[in-house]
This record gives C-alpha cells, sequence and structure tokens, in this order.
C-alpha cells in the first residue's frame, strides 16, 4: 500500500486446493482462531504483532500451510490482510517472543502470534481483526517447508 492506504500491488499465487464434502473428514474438525491484541511499532520494515488464540479439537497434530489475517474498519469493510507463517516464523521483523510450546494446528489450545509482512491499514478496527490457521491432513511437502 502507498501512504493515501491505496494498492498498488497485488500477488497472487496460485494453487491447486481439493474441496471435500461436510463429513469427509470423519472426526477432524477445523481449527479455530480468536482475535486477542495488536501490537504497533511505527518501524520499516513492519514488526506489528498480532496475538490470537488457536484451538484444535482434534486428535493429532495436523500440517500448518501458514495464517491469514484479514483487517476491517469499523464498518466491517476489508481493509488490508496478509498470509504468514504463524509463532512470528518466516520474518526478520518477528519479536522476540517466546515460541509456543505446541507448534500451529496441534491438538488443544495456545496463545501465538503473527508478524503482518504489510502495514497494518491505518483504519484497522482492531476488534473486528479476523485470524484463520491454514491446516493441513497431509504433511508437509519438502517444496512447501522451502517457502517458509
Amino acid at each position: 500500500m502507498n501512504e493515501t492506504n491505496k494498492v498498488i500491488s497485488a500477488d497472487i499465487d496460485v494453487q491447486t486446493t481439493t474441496w471435500l464434502p461436510n463429513g469427509a473428514l470423519g472426526g477432524f474438525t477445523a481449527v479455530t482462531d480468536t482475535y486477542e491484541s495488536t501490537s504497533r511499532v511505527n518501524v520499516s520494515p513492519p514488526a506489528n504483532t498480532v496475538r490470537y488464540k488457536e484451538s484444535s479439537g482434534n486428535c493429532r497434530a495436523l500440517s500448518s500451510r501458514r495464517t491469514a489475517v484479514v483487517f476491517r474498519d469499523a464498518a466491517g469493510k476489508i481493509v488490508g490482510g496478509d498470509l504468514v507463517p504463524p509463532d512470528g516464523k518466516g520474518n526478520a521483523a518477528a519479536s522476540p517472543q517466546q515460541s509456543p510450546s505446541t507448534p500451529s494446528c496441534a491438538p488443544g489450545s495456545r496463545s501465538t502470534w503473527i508478524v503482518p509482512l504489510q502495514n497494518i491499514p491505518r483504519d484497522t478496527d482492531d476488534k473486528r481483526t479476523e485470524l484463520y490457521s491454514y491446516c493441513d491432513l497431509n504433511t508437509p511437502q519438502s517444496d512447501i517447508n522451502q517457502v517458509f
């Protein structure tokens, strides 16, 4: 984004996705995320931190494919977002917070954070921030691990 919070470019990463009908996953359920807080640090590159609680009722750990964050304004309009590794990984601007004792997409609940690669738009209403952990039943492929 530029100085006026207008999108000046976008990247698209087209990949294959397999959609399954409801019930096809047996006892596996979606991992849920609950927004906790946002910490803004005015430096370049951005070092903002969005904390959230990740909860999984699954019987085994799934493979983390990243976490999406959606920023909305007071009216609920989407004003920004990002897709980044959880626990502040994969970003040189990550804060020195201690990593959670369990990895992303593991059974149970844990408090964790992401460091968006883009600045959080000024008109973001923090209470409306949404997070989505992308968890996969499959084990990571070597080419996916290299992205992180």
